[in-house]
């Protein structure tokens, strides 16, 4: 069974990008946090849900500050959650969300990439 993301989950992961690298703490906008997470959960498989993680959370722009680094961790951490490691370090997946709030790359592409850099953990077991 897969394990989404909560709507606590991405707060926290704003918030720890916010106090771990600066920024605007502030008001966020919980519902455009529930309308990017309902547009993963629409999502099939893995890759294609974090890639709309990465996508929604930027597009949605529900922080004050910190929406590409949240989204970069919260796809990552959905992964994780599921399982699997992502093989790209933190800068390529933060590029990979910049370029996705600039249009250089689609959603399309950006779960074509994930797909070829997701693989199983060996030492994961479901709780």
């Amino acid at each position: 069974m897969t394990k989404f993301l909560t709507v606590d989950q991405v707060k926290y992961l704003n918030a720890r990008q916010i106090d771990l690298f600066g920024g605007n703490h502030g008001e966020v906008h919980a519902d455009r946090i529930e309308e990017a997470l309902a547009a993963a959960r629409r999502c099939t498989t893995l890759h294609e849900i974090a890639a709309a993680y990465l996508f929604h959370l930027v597009y949605q722009r529900p922080f004050n500050d910190g929406h590409r680094r949240t989204a970069a961790v919260a796809a990552r951490m959905f992964l994780s959650e599921n399982g699997y490691d992502l093989r790209l370090d933190a800068i390529t997946v933060y590029e990979m969300a910049d370029g996705l709030d600039k249009g250089r790359i689609t959603l399309e592409q950006a779960a074509s990439i994930l797909r070829r850099n997701i693989k199983p953990r060996r030492d994961f077991t479901r709780r």
